[in-house]
């Protein structure tokens, strides 16, 4: 099985956390998420879901694939930096340039 190679829990539970923060920004319950990722491919139950947010246990790639256009994202917008991260990793690299 095609997995997404996460090599620590930290990683593995931040895929978790947004995949929550997503599903809750669009509205969804487990459940009617779990139904749309049945209409695009993939798990079809609101425990896998809610496994992936926990951490307890990760999605094969096509699985994620199926989770972002089942919440109309993008795989990077999902596992992306997001804008406070992307924020301050810019205020490292002006304050490195001005060093």
């Amino acid at each position: 099985m095609d997995t997404i190679p996460v090599d620590d829990v930290a990683a593995l539970a931040r895929v978790g956390d947004r995949l929550r923060a997503w599903r809750r920004f669009m509205g969804y319950s487990g459940t009617e998420l779990a139904k749309r990722l049945g209409e695009e491919g993939g798990p079809s139950t609101r425990q896998a879901i809610y496994q992936w947010e926990a951490g307890t246990s990760r999605p094969s790639s096509e699985k994620l694939a199926a989770a972002c256009r089942a919440l109309g994202v993008t795989v990077a917008e999902l596992l992306g930096p997001t804008p406070l991260e992307r924020a301050m990793a810019e205020r490292e690299a002006r304050q490195a340039a001005g060093a």
